[in-house]
């Protein structure tokens, strides 16, 4: 199965790996809890390190594409990828603000999600409009589902998702799984030449001496990503109930989304925390009810 950067062995599984940790761990203690959430420095801070993330995403993708032609693909199509990513995510979280405005959340994260879209396709031939049409559904997909599926599926299913990881990695990792399966089918092997084999090597005519052809090809793909749904989700669940026993030093119900019972920190850390964290709740209270009382006027 091709999968050059990762997306379906690396994204899909973590993130539903993850997932289902979550669910066999749930408590509804959890679901929102005073002391999660975020303030103003912190996801202005946080900004750095999806900068960074956004730079050398391509090569993350790139760094073990072979031959030399598939490796400078992997790093066009990632980034073609990303930009389109970036400006439908901005567009988008517009659009599901009731008022216009730009969701911290989608920026630093969607903005992203075209990196993980384009991962398992990264090194194939693309046209340069099909990279950027990956990266728009991604954004699409990711923005829409932290708006809504998220909070969702911690109130249906009880899957508590506190850094959006279905968003970001498991929705785009299982749309590049996909789109591994279609570009696979709908590309003609013949422009890639010899290099055909590097990326699929089981393709017909290879030193390996594969039979596969475009359709079979496609349903191999298509069966990784499934095995890896089920891997990650059996294995999820069996981790979080083992998790579970109480030979464990279970986190308390005081001690969540807080530090100090962890980290060394400073003796005013956890109060100053959570002053900062009220003051900027209080002020986003404030400020939503002098917007909406400007829109009812």
């Amino acid at each position: 199965v091709n999968d050059v950067g990762g997306s379906i062995v690396v994204h899909t599984f973590g993130a539903y790996f993850g997932l289902s940790v979550a669910r066999a761990m749930h408590k509804k203690s959890v679901i929102e809890h005073e002391n999660e959430g975020s303030v103003y420095h912190s996801d202005i801070f946080s900004m750095i390190g999806t900068v960074f993330l956004w730079c050398f995403w391509p090569s993350f993708n790139a760094a073990i594409a072979k031959p030399e032609d598939a490796r400078f693909r992997a790093i066009l199509n990632t980034y073609l990828s990303m930009a389109a990513c970036t400006l439908t995510a901005f567009i988008v979280s517009s659009i599901v603000d009731k008022t216009g405005r730009f969701n911290m959340i989608h920026v630093q994260n969607s903005t992203l999600a075209g990196g993980v879209a384009i991962g398992t396709t990264a090194n194939v031939v693309l046209e340069p409009y099909h990279a950027m049409l990956v990266g728009c559904v991604a954004a699409v997909v990711s923005v829409v589902g932290y708006q809504y599926i998220t909070p969702r599926l911690a109130v249906k299913l009880g899957i508590h998702d506190t850094c959006g990881v279905h968003d970001l990695h498991g929705m785009p990792g299982v749309l590049a799984g996909l789109l591994g399966a279609f570009f696979a089918m709908v590309y003609d092997p013949t422009v890639y030449g010899a290099s055909i084999h590097d990326i699929y090597p089981q393709f017909e005519g290879g030193e390996h001496g594969g039979i596969r052809d475009r359709g079979s090809q496609a349903l191999y793909q298509l069966a990784g990503l499934g095995l890896a749904l089920l891997a990650s989700i059996i294995g999820g669940l069996i981790t979080g109930l083992f998790l579970r026993l109480p030979i464990w030093n279970q986190v308390k119900e005081t001690e969540l989304y807080a530090d100090g019972d962890y980290f060394e920190t400073s003796p005013d850390y956890d109060f100053s925390t959570r002053i900062v964290t009220r003051i900027d709740h209080i002020e986003l209270t404030e400020s939503s009810a002098l917007t909406n009382r400007h829109h009812e006027h």
